[in-house]
């Protein structure tokens, strides 16, 4: 059963990572003006993403998918993106994968901030 479960988290989590990569590139790039339920799931991501980091050192996803897998008897010692990557041939670290992620990060929430600056303007202002 748990590790099942673990499969689906670790599914759902590989979901929300090239979720969050696809929507950085577009809020990159400005094209999530145009969808704001979408950009409002980046925005929501990222918090949770950095509420994350700051309340357990990792993504909460990581660390209940390795506990499940450890009560099914499989483990794996690195983070979520190093782990799956390795499985189709890209060798990185989990330092790697953090870095990236926070790079990821502070992309996103600065192109929100360039792409929005009218309306944060409008909300400061009041």
């Amino acid at each position: 059963m748990s590790l099942a479960l673990a499969n689906t988290i670790a599914i759902f989590h590989g979901i929300f990572v090239i979720f969050l990569i696809v929507t950085v590139i577009l809020a990159f790039f400005g094209q999530l003006k145009k969808y704001r339920k979408i950009e409002a799931l980046l925005l929501i991501g990222i918090a949770g993403l950095i509420i994350s980091f700051v309340a357990t050192g990792e993504c909460f996803l990581t660390g209940w998918e390795q506990q499940l897998r450890e009560a099914a008897g499989q483990s794996y010692g690195d983070g979520f993106i190093a782990t799956y990557l390795s499985k189709v041939g890209i060798q990185i670290t989990g330092k790697i994968s953090f870095w990236f992620l926070t790079t990821l990060v502070i992309i996103g929430v600065l192109s929100e901030l360039y792409w929005n600056r009218k309306s944060w303007r409008k909300f400061l202002v009041k």
